[in-house]
């Protein structure tokens, strides 16, 4: 009865034992789980900088590219002011010479 008593005791034990190893092992589970979430967590956030930091060059460019086409542009229309102020200048001396 005493070897009946013992061994249920050692049967407890070993059943405490499982559970505690059960419980661990879950628990570390968990915890890799926790941290594999935050690794992707971590890759998404790196990818999304990623592109934002790219849509802010391409936005950047883009405003570049404007700047120079308004340069372009304001460069245009003072030459076609500097050909108007040349032609009225020629028409004037020409009407000069036909009245002299």
């Amino acid at each position: 009865s005493d070897s009946d008593l013992s061994t249920s005791k050692d049967e407890d034990e070993d059943q405490e034992e499982g559970e505690e190893k059960s419980a661990l092992a879950k628990a570390e589970d968990e915890d890799e789980e926790e941290v594999n979430m935050s690794a992707l967590e971590m890759a998404d956030y790196a990818f999304l900088s990623s592109v934002y930091a790219s849509l802010t060059a391409r936005e950047a460019e883009l405003k570049w590219v404007n700047a120079l086409r308004a340069a372009e542009q304001a460069e245009l229309h003072a030459v076609k002011e500097e050909l108007k102020r040349r032609d009225a200048a020629d028409r004037w001396e020409r009407s000069q010479l036909t009245a002299a």
